[in-house]
């Protein structure tokens, strides 16, 4: 994996044109700068790429010389290097990598991830995670969202794989929050759309409504026995569902004794 030092002269030739001075290269690892310093590169990638330099750069050369799986690349390498934490609970997520497989590991779930498990899972640590630098990196159109239990982050429409996916909403990102005692199970990834069956649950619906009608079975395997089996003068009002299953049995069991009963007189 690129040294701390490469990564940066490499986001300088992507991202600006040009190559980076070794005076450059010690400001940004230093802090100087103030976008944070050796051993957390998100913030000063991100504001490498944001720059005014950056966008002058874009401008000039249309893609800034990269194509999108380059750009792409530099952007999940970036997030592969954000640093996770070992405070919060994790109840909602893989423990593995924090929210995700390799596949998904700079997914927005799992950054999030990684930042929300710097911090104690409670409600008051909502407004500490959206004021963490990586996290002002990654989601800057993201917002509390007001009132409730404290435990809901509107994303912005930020997409799930960042470059690819679907857009991330309002998510419930802690489990039983409680903000009268300051206190949740964990943290959690609850999409508002699949806590109130939005389009998330669109397939288990569909399946649903076409289970629709469909009797449930019960615990009983024994068929219904009609009441003139039973010598009973009277038959137990059937249900609407089984009414016309019932009316033929019936029948047929009429038959049945009459038969008997004609045969019987000829002995």
């Amino acid at each position: 994996m690129p040294t701390e030092r490469e990564q940066l002269a490499n986001a300088y030739r992507q991202q600006l044109g040009r190559a980076a001075s070794e005076d450059e290269l010690n400001q940004w690892l230093s802090g100087a700068y103030g976008y944070g310093q050796a051993g957390n590169l998100a913030p000063i990638l991100s504001a490498i790429g944001q720059s005014g330099e950056a966008q002058s750069y874009r401008s000039r050369s249309g893609t800034g010389g990269q194509s999108q799986t380059q750009q792409a690349v530099l952007g999940m390498s970036q997030r592969d290097a954000l640093r996770r934490g070992d405070v919060g609970t994790m109840r909602g997520f893989n423990l593995g990598d924090y929210g995700g497989d390799v596949k998904a590991r700079t997914s927005v779930k799992n950054m999030f991830s990684r930042i929300a498990s710097r911090y104690g899972s409670a409600p008051g640590s909502v407004d500490a995670i959206m004021n963490d630098p990586d996290f002002k990196a990654l989601f800057p159109n993201a917002r509390k969202v007001p009132g409730g239990a404290g435990d809901k982050i509107d994303f912005g429409g930020v997409k799930s794989d960042f470059e690819t996916g679907v857009p991330v909403g309002v998510v419930d990102v802690l489990e039983a929050s409680d903000p009268s005692r300051n206190t949740a199970k964990g943290w959690q990834w609850l999409p508002e759309d699949v806590a109130q069956g939005g389009p998330a649950n669109a397939a288990y619906s569909q399946t649903q409504n076409a289970i629709v009608g469909v009797p449930r079975p019960t615990t009983s395997t024994t068929m219904p026995v009609s009441d003139v089996v039973r010598g009973e003068t009277r038959a137990a009002a059937p249900s609407a569902t089984n009414a016309e299953f019932l009316n033929r049995f019936n029948q047929l069991v009429e038959e049945f004794l009459a038969r008997d009963r004609n045969s019987q007189s000829y002995v």
